[in-house]
């Protein structure tokens, strides 16, 4: 394929994303990544893709980032050339890694507690909402914005993620919470974690992650233990160790298979270590 090609192929891309029901964190991350790429292309005088070129660009990537993050890059360029090229030519195999079987940066429960507790006494009562929020429903960061005054009432509202639909479900406890603090900030009606500058967009990720960044540091955690998705796999945990049911929690989360739900129930390094202990054999 010819360098121009795809970068003209590139808007063309991004507008069949969003048409799948693409989330649009999901949307900038592919478009970003193939621009990335066609960025290094022009560096290197490139006016032909190749398969060697990919490989090349692959050997570069895993030179600077984790295999994880190598890989996720070789997704998105692999659904880019798999819509665009000829022929299969311009798929590149993934970095091949031993498959993760514990999931040390999981805070515990009483880490969640000195999350909660810290969010407070800094005075960021809306973090400390948000946090309640995820790690009591289970749900993902862009579904905020599905929680408004409204629903709080019920104690459930409908969400549209990923071309699908589910209900979530919010505990009493934590709807009175968020009752308290709309009263507190006046939010009388509409998306309850929403932008200051515009009622209708929810909150800046970048600023959730700076929130998280500082709360992380003021409790001295380990650096990446707090972000929004890890409160996703915090619930994960906590229903599965009480309910034991892979299924139910699979229908919960809103995954399509239950061996990606697998992944949210792994336990720590130090759990699998302190259970074997516990054999006494």
């Amino acid at each position: 394929m010819k360098y121009s090609d795809a970068q003209n192929y590139l808007f063309d891309f991004e507008k069949n994303l969003i048409k799948e029901d693409k989330a649009p964190a999901t949307v900038k991350k592919y478009v970003g990544d193939v621009r990335i790429f066609l960025e290094w292309c022009d560096k290197k005088h490139e006016q032909e893709i190749s398969l060697q070129i990919l490989q090349h660009y692959r050997e570069d990537l895993f030179s600077r980032r984790k295999i994880s993050g190598c890989n996720s890059v070789l997704i998105s360029l692999n659904k880019f050339f798999a819509r665009y090229s000829d022929t299969d030519s311009l798929h590149v195999r993934l970095i091949k890694t031993q498959r993760q079987t514990s999931l040390d940066k999981i805070f515990s429960l009483k880490e969640y507690n000195m999350l909660l507790n810290k969010a407070l006494e800094i005075g960021n009562k809306r973090l400390y909402c948000i946090m309640r929020v995820l790690a009591s429903s289970g749900i993902r960061v862009g579904e905020l914005a599905y929680i408004k005054v409204e629903t709080l009432c019920m104690g459930r509202c409908l969400v549209s993620n990923k071309g699908k639909v589910r209900e979530i479900f919010i505990p009493y406890n934590v709807c009175q919470v968020l009752l308290e603090y709309c009263s507190e900030v006046h939010i009388e009606t509409g998306m309850i974690f929403c932008s200051p500058r515009n009622p209708n967009k929810l909150i800046d990720r970048g600023q959730l992650w700076r929130d998280f960044n500082k709360l992380e540091r003021l409790l001295n955690f380990p650096k990446g233990t707090v972000h929004a998705h890890s409160f996703r796999h915090f619930f994960a945990k906590q229903y599965f160790c009480l309910y034991k049911d892979l299924g139910e929690l699979a229908d919960i989360l809103g995954h399509a298979s239950i061996e990606t739900t697998r992944i949210y129930t792994r336990t720590t390094a130090f759990e699998k270590k302190t259970r074997i202990e516990a054999l006494n054999l």
